[in-house]
């Protein structure tokens, strides 16, 4: 049910947050602590002993959840870095990879290039010594096949 502050408030086209049960009041006190880091602990007060008698169990209890979870954070924070790192890794590997395959390409290219201009020059060759049989002035025949082959190029 709801108090009449609750319904003043709603009244104002306000939102109201309550509680989802309203206990009845009774006089004794119950502390909850519900942490993933400690088991679920509750403390209440008994007809023998009131809870102001367990405040050093109760606070004993809150250091040691909160140390707990210092360490799951400080444990989940190198696990973060030592992904980073290795992420970091990774990508440099990758980076080297892909440059050693430009390198081995590149290469490729030039070995290519330079067997074309061996077999070209062979063939240069090759048309001189050939050209010096069939004619009487070899120099001529030179000179021709080096301005042919000058305007090819």
């Amino acid at each position: 049910m709801k108090t009449e502050q609750e319904l003043k408030v709603e009244a104002k086209g306000k939102y109201y947050w309550a509680p989802r049960y309203d206990y009845p009041f009774s006089g004794e006190l119950r502390i909850t602590m519900k942490s993933i880091f400690s088991s679920g602990k509750m403390w209440n007060d008994t007809p023998k002993r009131k809870i102001e008698g367990k405040v050093g169990e109760i606070l004993l209890s809150i250091f040691i959840a909160a140390e707990n979870s210092r360490i799951k954070r400080e444990e989940r924070e190198v696990e973060l870095e030592k992904r980073r790192l290795a992420e970091i890794e990774r990508r440099n590997f990758e980076s080297l990879k892909r440059a050693e395959t430009e390198k081995l390409e590149q290469l490729y290219e030039k070995a290519n290039d330079h067997y074309k201009a061996k077999r070209i020059i062979e063939f240069a060759q090759d048309l001189i010594s050939r050209s010096e049989y069939l004619t009487d002035t070899p120099v001529e025949k030179a000179n021709w096949l080096d301005r042919s082959l000058n305007y090819r190029c």
